[in-house]
């Protein structure tokens, strides 16, 4: 496998997803997790934390970050955080 730009992390960041060798292997200059804010699972877990930051991957979370927006234009990728207001405002 080739380096990849954009890595959709595994099951919220759950200690079954995104195992080091595999992280290693495909080396995102990108990584997304998807995961809920203050979840009763205490996701995403601190060591997937610590792998993807150990390969030097930017991350960002949807609880902390918000919807996270990616475009191409096929050569590169831009990464844009979308605040979203749940209650209309």
């Amino acid at each position: 496998w080739n380096d990849i730009d954009v890595l959709k992390v595994g099951h919220h960041g759950s200690l079954t997803s995104s195992q080091e060798k595999f992280l290693k292997q495909v080396k995102p200059e990108t990584s997304i997790i998807s995961v809920g804010k203050d979840n009763d699972y205490g996701l995403p877990k601190e060591e997937i934390l610590k792998r993807l930051t150990n390969i030097k991957t930017k991350i960002y979370r949807t609880d902390l970050d918000g919807t996270i927006q990616i475009v191409s234009d096929g050569n590169s990728n831009s990464v844009t955080k979308i605040n979203v207001s749940l209650d209309g405002n």
